[in-house]
């Protein structure tokens, strides 16, 4: 059985906000640099968290760089912030039930009024794809 990757800690989060906001990949000491001078964030610890975060899959070694007279490894988010939002919404309410959790995010969603008319229509047309699938699940 595939293990599903677990959410971010607090400290990842804040390295992958980082990276997200970078216009290129960024070596350890690069993160370091950006990070909130709020707490004493030790290299070990940035190096764990990098660890931790590569083996939950949303982090990549993507190349080498130069870090004063030697050189470091560069990290890549593998996910782009919005894919990561929407892909991993469901996941901060798993003491919720499945199906409360998607009426919810919809139901949320749609109480913002920020949709047109053109973007229900694409709603709708995903709600009778999925009931067609269902369908055919059952014959």
């Amino acid at each position: 059985m595939k293990k599903r990757p677990s959410l971010l800690t607090y400290n990842e989060w804040t390295i992958l906000r980082i990276l997200w906001g970078a216009d290129h990949s960024l070596a350890r000491p690069e993160i370091m640099k950006r990070l909130p001078e709020t707490r004493d964030w030790q290299p070990t610890a940035i190096s764990t968290l990098i660890t931790s975060m590569i083996e939950k899959g949303f982090l990549v070694a993507d190349g080498v760089t130069r870090c004063g007279r030697g050189y470091g490894r560069t990290y890549a988010p593998t996910v782009e912030r919005f894919d990561f939002i929407t892909n991993h919404s469901m996941e901060l309410a798993v003491d919720v039930p499945t199906s409360k959790r998607v009426l919810g995010l919809i139901s949320s969603l749609l109480a913002k009024d920020e949709l047109n008319a053109e973007e229900i229509a694409q709603l709708e047309q995903l709600v009778a794809q999925q009931k067609a699938k269902m369908q055919e699940g059952n014959d």
